[in-house]
């Protein structure tokens, strides 16, 4: 019976877990989207979110876009083009690793596909051209997100000295075109799908708070996302990592460096990096 009776709190205790993080999600998108239309409503607000080495920007407009995506309306590709933009000129530039996540590049270059506006072939394929890594990482099913046909047109009346190297990547016409339709079909399926967490209703809060950049509510709730679930997966455990590193939750590091080395048959004392890793953060003074 006391069995029984302790199951039954522990699933009430993640059921109401996982509302309140469910309903801190959800805040913060309205909360995004009344930023968003601020914007709408004032074009010049959008300098607020331009990229500067000084003042790169990166989650500011990460949340926007979110907005954008949630709340999707034809009349704001301005917006997603100019946000688009931004992320460009971020990649350009010398230190993009130490201000923000390429994945927000790819999630902007998502969205603003979403208005099917083919001239936007030329600024992806700028993008994907900027170095040997974009080149590699930016992928080129981009460059007809907007519908082969459009694109195609597009292009055959473009005056873009660049059309022809676009030629060399998809082909010089539909017919040429070296992607096939149920392909491009399957990379957005998967695009949707690897930014799930981005897109309401939100299936992973707590992955949510962390790539907004919303420290102090993933502080709020880690306790209880800890004491949420009486089985780890391997993805939980090296969550559990990333979140008490970036909460410079020392103590709950330790643990979860602990939990990979087991979950990896590996020695605490051994050589491999969490080995390693773990002995660097037990080394270290607590705060």
């Amino acid at each position: 019976m006391k069995i029984l009776l302790s199951i039954i709190i522990a699933c009430i205790s993640i059921s109401t877990y996982s509302q309140s993080n469910m309903e801190s999600t959800n805040s913060l998108i309205k909360k995004y989207i009344e930023e968003l239309d601020v914007i709408r409503k004032d074009k010049d607000r959008l300098n607020e979110y331009s990229f500067t080495t000084d003042k790169p920007n990166h989650f500011k407009r990460l949340r926007i876009n979110i907005a954008l995506f949630n709340d999707f309306n034809e009349t704001d590709f301005w917006i997603a083009k100019y946000f688009f933009e931004q992320e460009s000129l971020w990649r350009k530039s010398e230190n993009y690793y130490d201000d923000g996540e390429v994945d927000n590049l790819y999630f902007s270059a998502l969205l603003v596909s979403k208005y099917q506006k083919p001239e936007m072939v030329i600024q992806f394929f700028k993008t994907k051209m900027i170095d040997f890594d974009s080149g590699i990482g930016f992928d080129g099913e981009f460059l007809l997100s907007n519908g082969k046909e459009e694109t195609f047109k597009y292009l055959s009346e473009s005056k873009s000295e660049i059309v022809n190297e676009i030629y060399k990547h998809i082909g010089n016409s539909i017919e040429n075109c070296g992607y096939k339709d149920d392909d491009l079909k399957n990379w957005r399926d998967f695009k949707h799908q690897y930014f799930k967490d981005y897109i309401f209703p939100i299936e992973d809060p707590m992955w949510f708070l962390y790539s907004m950049n919303e420290k102090e509510l993933l502080q709020e709730n880690f306790q209880n996302w800890i004491d949420s679930s009486n089985k780890w997966s391997e993805n939980k455990i090296y969550r559990f990592r990333t979140f008490s590193e970036y909460l410079d939750d020392r103590e709950n590091h330790i643990k979860s460096l602990k939990m990979i080395l087991k979950l990896n048959n590996e020695p605490e004392n051994g050589e491999s990096y969490w080995a390693r890793k773990l002995r660097e953060i037990e080394s270290r003074d607590e705060k």
